[in-house]
């Protein structure tokens, strides 16, 4: 069911730099959608089945998940929805997701985010919708969503579909992640931060060093060690077996933990 960690919660946070799952969702073991979830024409769309459980990607649950079912009935519009997501204290707010479509399914599900709960906000992202099997949207790299949804109260997302099909799409095991405000400076010292990593915005696959640094280790937006190593001053990391997105690099300076967000493009 439904869990939200704030600033008190460091599980998470202290492995990941403090980060912090601000929602989780695998929409439990019942037919029912948990608390703060809300749909329109659940009767012939979006609901919570315990048929075709979610598999097959890091951190499934196997449970319940969200469905939309086609009926053949074209203009019927669907949507899921969460709503007053606390942002408050962080940044860099990240989302992903697990998926699975049918053959059948052909109308496109869009993701979008709000403030007010009016104006929504269209967010690309890549997915299978008729693939008949589960995956992680966007490639499994999390979506970053815009500054305007960070230290916020009131945000919210949904998921919408306009039927123009008979298949099914379903959702399941939603995260949503931000990052502590000012906590990517905190074992930072002013001289080893302009010296650690020379290229933050990486086009080519390199992540170049200003230093000498031990123990690098490269984070996902999930927490998980991607790439390891120990490198020269102006010596390069190769990254290119990476995904685009976003990424925190860390490692040892001088005898002085240092950490940097970088974008892979």
């Amino acid at each position: 069911m439904k869990k939200i960690y704030f600033l008190s919660s460091l599980a998470f946070a202290t492995l990941a730099f403090a980060q912090t799952t601000l929602l989780s969702e695998n929409f439990g073991t019942t037919t029912s959608l948990p608390t703060g979830w809300t749909s329109t024409n659940i009767s012939a769309g979006w609901n919570a089945s315990t048929a075709s459980v979610s598999s097959g990607y890091v951190g499934v649950s196997g449970g319940s998940n969200a469905v939309f079912s086609g009926t053949g009935t074209n203009g019927v519009t669907h949507t899921l929805s969460y709503s007053n997501l606390s942002t408050l204290g962080y940044n860099t707010i990240t989302i992903i997701w697990g998926g699975r479509g049918t053959s059948a399914f052909a109308q496109n599900v869009d993701f979008q985010w709000s403030i007010d709960g009016t104006n929504w906000n269209n967010v690309t992202y890549t997915y299978s919708k008729n693939s008949g099997s589960w995956a992680l949207v966007n490639g499994g790299v999390a979506i970053q969503l815009p500054v305007q949804a960070e230290n916020t109260s009131t945000l919210s997302l949904r998921w919408s579909s306009v039927t123009s099909n008979l298949g099914n799409y379903r959702i399941d095991d939603v995260k949503v992640i931000g990052i502590a405000n000012g906590s990517l400076a905190t074992n930072e010292t002013k001289s080893n931060k302009n010296t650690f990593v020379k290229n933050t915005f990486v086009k080519s696959n390199e992540i170049t060093f200003g230093t000498q640094v031990k123990d690098v280790k490269v984070y996902n937006m999930f927490g998980q060690v991607v790439k390891t190593a120990s490198v020269k001053e102006n010596e390069s990391l190769n990254v290119a077996e990476l995904q685009k997105g976003n990424y925190i690099v860390t490692g040892i300076v001088n005898n002085q933990p240092v950490s940097q967000k970088i974008l892979k493009d």
